[in-house]
């Protein structure tokens, strides 16, 4: 099931698409591109919830110990760096990492 926001955002979203899913692969085609070996867990109950907790674990991890990597998968990802710094200026951990995880996922979601 995808976040409500998500088939609010995408006109004529095609129901027969695992969104979660295709979003998955997006999300580790660009980790890998960084260098970065990304081994999602199967989703089991609730495929979004799976994928957004183990990408904010991701993320966690690399915001505080390899900050310059955190920022180059950003750029590859094409966030819009305004809203970034936005984020990172104004909220505080851990609410920063759940808002950079659904702006990752979000983005990658449109990429698919």
């Amino acid at each position: 099931m995808l976040p409500e926001l998500w088939e609010k955002e995408i006109i004529n979203i095609n129901k027969e698409v695992d969104w979660v899913e295709e979003t998955s692969k997006q999300l580790i085609k660009d980790f890998t591109m960084l260098g970065i070996q990304l081994n999602l867990k199967p989703f089991i109950n609730e495929p979004y919830k799976d994928l957004f907790i183990q990408t904010k674990q991701l993320i966690t991890q690399l915001f505080e110990k390899d900050h310059q990597r955190f920022l180059n998968l950003l750029y590859r990802i094409d966030l819009p760096e305004k809203e970034l710094n936005n984020l990172i200026y104004t909220i505080s951990p851990p609410e920063l990492y759940n808002k950079i995880t659904e702006f990752v996922l979000r983005r990658e979601f449109m990429k698919v």
